[in-house]
């Protein structure tokens, strides 16, 4: 990690799967990570390693989003890495996909990433460099 000088990181959808074991391997690291999610008891699971604090957010809500960078950077410090992980994997065939599923899943898949990458960028140190990773899976194909 010191390649990337990353001491603070935001992961979005931490609490579990991929996020939550990314979010374990940077904390064994030394860095100091976020961990963000609608459901707090799985985020209070992350967050019981020393270097992981846990932040209830939703990256489908505009307000949520800043509330979460001004936590962070109040609690932990500025954010050098932020992934956008958060994300739903809900499908159906067209056909059967009601409106309702449709939107839920741009809410989340794709305006959440978009908050966080923007709120992210507004959060960062511009004195020094930062990444913005997104993670997606092979459910958005």
């Amino acid at each position: 990690m010191a390649d990337l000088a990353v001491h603070n990181a935001l992961i979005t959808g931490g609490g579990s799967g991929v996020g939550a074991v990314m979010a374990r391997m940077l904390a064994d690291a030394g860095v100091k990570v976020v961990v963000s999610g609608r459901r707090s008891d799985v985020l209070a699971e992350v967050a019981e390693h020393q270097n992981i604090t846990a932040i209830v957010a939703d990256v489908t809500d505009e307000t949520s989003v800043q509330d979460m960078f001004t936590t962070m950077v109040d609690v932990v410090g500025t954010p050098d890495l932020v992934i956008a992980n958060a994300g739903m994997a809900e499908s159906a065939p067209i056909g059967k996909t009601s409106v309702d599923l449709w939107q839920r899943t741009m809410d989340v898949n794709l305006t959440g990433t978009f908050l966080t990458f923007r709120e992210g960028l507004a959060a960062m140190d511009k004195t020094k460099p930062g990444r913005l990773i997104s993670i997606a899976s092979t459910a958005g194909t």
